[in-house]
């Protein structure tokens, strides 16, 4: 919900609660469904990959109910998920795609995970070979976990087999969804499973991990190695309440501090380090930005976030640092735009 009064032309004064983060929100749920118990999803944001998750989970006999808060999920625990009567359809880089391939992987039931046609229409040549290169590596490490998956044309068929195997396995690239996929897929494997990033990507997927009680390690800032060994086969369910969406905050940020006379703020935005680094960085630009009542939900740090008129100036930022803010690349094109002084992207 949106408070905002306008003063004197582009003066912006107010408050805002913005949306919560969808990808904090699909960890949380996938999570959910396969927990002990029922958990709650506060403030989870009604988008459409939310909702086909919702439907989806549902023909696999998960109870998702939607409340006046948020989600009400009743978990269904190692075993207990139901095949599906017909196969599951889903746009070729739809992110729902890692979390099915990871929860699916290592049931005892095979299931078709379909593209839809339009969507593979809509992307480029290009796109669609990247994709597939990606896909081919994921299957890959999941055949070394002993999980019986097999793609034929437009179409993937796993699961199956539900003694899978803990494997150590490297992602070379920035690809997030590599990490989603094998993670998930390692919840119920015998032994450890070790997960390598190149690049670090986003933890939300491991802080939600933590959260339902799952055993897992992380080392390193920017390259990462995630262990994770889960000797019980036992989520346990939770209530968690989704922030508000760091990528729908960072405009505002941006807009605040750049035009004059401004001071809004912005209620309990996410501002995980491995997601929020466009903050980081207005901030060395000299941008006013406070922050109050900090706390936490579901491992995930939260924040009102207090930003006022200023001047920006140029600065440096590594490599290192764009990994925490890819989708704010174009929002810091602008603010080094508008700043006085060089800034230098390496």
């Amino acid at each position: 919900m949106m408070k905002i009064n306008q003063l004197e032309g582009v003066r912006l004064s107010g408050q805002l609660s913005l949306p919560g983060d969808e990808k904090i929100a699909l960890c949380q749920l996938f999570l959910a469904a396969l927990a002990q118990g029922t958990s709650y999803i506060k403030q989870a944001p009604s988008t459409p990959n939310i909702e086909q998750a919702v439907v989806s989970l549902r023909t696999m006999g998960v109870p998702v109910e939607w409340t006046e808060s948020g989600l009400e999920v009743i978990g269904r625990p190692y075993g207990e998920l139901n095949p599906v009567d017909n196969q599951l359809a889903f746009a070729l880089d739809s992110p729902l795609l890692p979390f099915f391939l990871g929860i699916l992987s290592f049931q005892n039931f095979q299931t078709k995970l379909e593209f839809a046609k339009e969507s593979i229409a809509d992307i480029s040549k290009l796109e669609q070979k990247a994709l597939q290169k990606r896909g081919a590596e994921i299957e890959k490490q999941l055949k070394k976990m002993s999980c019986k998956i097999k793609e034929k044309k437009e179409a993937i068929y796993l699961g199956g087999n539900h003694k899978m195997k803990a494997i150590a396995c490297k992602e070379e690239h920035y690809r997030p969804d590599f990490k989603t996929t094998m993670l998930l897929a390692g919840l119920y494997a015998k032994g450890k499973m070790t997960v390598l990033e190149t690049w670090k990507s986003p933890d939300h997927l491991e802080r939600a991990l933590l959260w339902f009680g799952v055993p897992l390690e992380s080392f390193g800032k920017f390259q990462n190695k995630i262990v994770l060994q889960n000797e019980e086969k036992l989520l346990k369910g939770k209530s968690v309440v989704i922030p508000a969406d760091f990528s729908q905050a960072a405009p505002f940020l941006l807009l605040a501090a750049m035009l004059p006379g401004n001071e809004i703020c912005l209620q309990q935005v996410n501002i995980n380090p491995s997601r929020a680094g466009f903050l980081q960085i207005l901030q060395r630009m000299g941008a006013d930005i406070q922050i109050k009542n900090a706390g936490w939900n579901g491992y995930e740090p939260v924040a009102d976030l207090l930003v006022s008129s200023s001047k920006l100036h140029g600065v440096e930022v590594a490599a290192e640092e764009l990994l925490s803010c890819v989708a704010e690349i174009p929002l810091l094109l602008v603010a080094a735009a508008l700043a006085q002084g060089e800034t230098t992207l390496r």
